[in-house]
This record gives structure tokens, C-alpha cells and sequence, in this order.
């Protein structure tokens, strides 16, 4: 019973830490609370939470062709990450929509119809079929916040073209995130 009060005390504190925003000393509690209980797989979960590297998309909104699409990336710890951006065929995603539509199903498929589960049918299901194999790469120097902070920036990438794209952010040595832009 100690032991589990000795330990819900090192949870706590480091939940204090965390809401203060006191990244580094939450780290170091969730090292200590390691040190006497590495099996705990919430804690491991939860140091890796500050110190690794971690990258996503902040926002991504509709943008003209014919200028440098734009969009804003927050990342914490890391120093590089890579984009690669992949052509849509979005032709045929409206074709196969449509098709869809006039063969006038009995009950609609939302999955089918819905230009927002793409992104997460092609990452998630593994459905590359309107991916087109043109892609765009380039990456970034990044510089992180000290003390395992959230930093934000917006990427100028060099995608001039009309279309949709698939982006994915690659963090060195973290985690990867995507997302679509029109």
C-alpha cells in the first residue's frame, strides 16, 4: 500500500509540473518514478511525451496555385524535419465520387462520399489509389524551444502547382504527421 501511495505521489507531482508547464522537473520526476518502477508503461509513455521529438500540423487552409503554398508546423525537442508532399489525382477521386453518387446507392456511404476521411483512408488503410507517384521533398533546419516548449513557424514549401497534395512531416529521429492541401 505504500508503494502504491509512493507512487501516485511521483504521479502527481509530475501532473503538477506538467499543467505549470515545468516540462524539465516533470521530466525529472517521471525519471525518478523510472528508477523505482521501469515497468510502468504510462510513465515511459509520458517521459517520452516531453523529450522526444514531435512535430505536427498546426493549420492548412485552402490556398491559390501559382505562389508557394504555405502552412504552419508546431514541433518541440527536434532539430530537422523532412516533407515530402504527394500529388493527389483528384480527377479521379471526383469521377469515382460522382459514380458513386449516380449509381444511386440505397444507403449512402459517407467513407465514399467524404472528401475528409482521404487523407485518413490513404495513412490508415494503407489506399494509395488516388496518389499519383509525382512527389515534392524538402526539409527543414529547425530550431526547438529550450525546455521541451512548443515552438510554431509556417513552412513555405515549394509547391506551386494546382491540386491537392498528401504532406508528410517526418521529425529526425520522432514522429511522423500528414495532412492534405488544397
Amino acid at each position: 500500500l505504500k508503494e502504491m501511495s509512493n507512487a501516485n505521489a511521483y504521479r502527481q507531482l509530475a501532473t503538477i509540473y506538467l499543467n505549470r508547464r515545468q516540462y524539465s522537473k516533470a521530466a525529472s520526476i517521471w525519471k525518478e518514478f523510472l528508477q523505482k518502477w521501469p515497468a510502468d508503461k504510462n510513465a515511459h509513455k509520458q517521459l517520452r511525451q516531453i523529450l522526444d521529438n514531435w512535430g505536427e500540423f498546426a493549420s492548412c487552409e485552402e490556398q491559390p496555385a501559382g505562389t508557394n503554398a504555405v502552412f504552419d508546423f508546431r514541433f518541440r525537442n527536434g532539430e530537422k524535419v523532412n516533407f515530402k508532399a504527394e500529388r493527389i489525382n483528384q480527377k479521379t477521386l471526383i469521377r469515382d465520387i460522382k459514380s458513386y453518387l449516380e449509381s444511386n446507392p440505397q444507403q449512402l456511404d459517407w467513407r465514399k462520399i467524404n472528401l475528409n476521411n482521404l487523407g485518413w483512408n490513404i495513412i490508415n488503410k494503407d489506399d494509395r489509389t488516388y496518389l499519383t507517384g509525382e512527389t515534392e521533398k524538402w526539409n527543414l533546419t529547425l530550431s526547438p524551444a529550450k525546455d521541451h516548449f512548443n515552438r510554431r513557424i509556417t513552412v513555405s514549401s515549394p509547391l506551386k502547382k494546382t491540386g491537392a497534395w498528401l504532406i508528410t512531416a517526418t521529425m529526425a529521429d520522432g514522429n511522423q504527421s500528414h495532412v492534405i492541401l488544397w
